[in-house]
């Protein structure tokens, strides 16, 4: 049998086409899978964030970009955890993951002002995705887990904050600078958390 397939096809058209068929396609599937795995590393090297980092806009790149204007699909390719979700991230120590801070952490004491109200409670609102302190107490704890290349550091988060107590405004000096209210903040906090905005 090896001799026939071997040999050169005859003169008729049937033979001649399933004898060319084979090897063509059994090589476009080949050329197609070498083809598959060489781009396969040059499509991994494309994402240039971490799975687990955060890849969201920083102040500066969040408004040039219009998403004040935008509703629903502008939120960070990896968010920063949701307030209520904070409140399941307690270790044995009572401290939430990763970021050394406890649970008792008083919102007064990282962000100034009067408010007694714990980090915990915070994030037990019912409205905890909706309140403008638990946002910004998640933001911050987001911060300590993953603060730097394109999610704000603690730093910042409280400089948001503190900056727009009142009718107070932010200021975010790199190129294009921007300035921001209260609510232009909270807007924010929604988007680093993965929240509508």
């Amino acid at each position: 049998m090896n001799k026939i397939e071997n040999q050169q096809p005859s003169s008729s058209a049937p033979q001649e086409t399933s004898a060319v068929a084979a090897p063509v396609a059994s090589g476009s599937r080949r050329r197609l899978l070498r083809g598959g795995l060489v781009a396969a590393p040059t499509l991994l090297a494309l994402t240039t964030t971490p799975v687990l980092a955060c890849n969201c806009k920083l102040p500066s790149g969040f408004t040039a970009s219009g998403n004040f204007s935008q509703t629903g699909s502008y939120n960070c390719a990896a968010p920063g955890t949701k307030p209520t979700s904070w409140k399941t991230m307690v270790d044995a120590q009572g401290k939430f993951n990763n970021t050394g801070v406890s649970k008792t952490t008083t919102f007064a004491s990282v962000f100034g002002g009067t408010d007694t109200t714990t980090f915990y409670a915070l994030f037990c609102l019912t409205s905890a995705n909706n309140d403008a302190r638990a946002l910004a107490a998640a933001v911050y704890l987001q911060s300590i887990v993953n603060g730097g290349y394109q999610f704000p550091y603690m730093s910042l988060v409280q400089k948001m904050w503190k900056d727009t107590e009142g009718s107070g405004r932010f200021t975010a000096v790199t190129a294009p600078v921007v300035t921001w209210t209260r609510a232009d903040v909270v807007v924010y906090f929604k988007y680093l958390t993965g929240l509508s905005i």
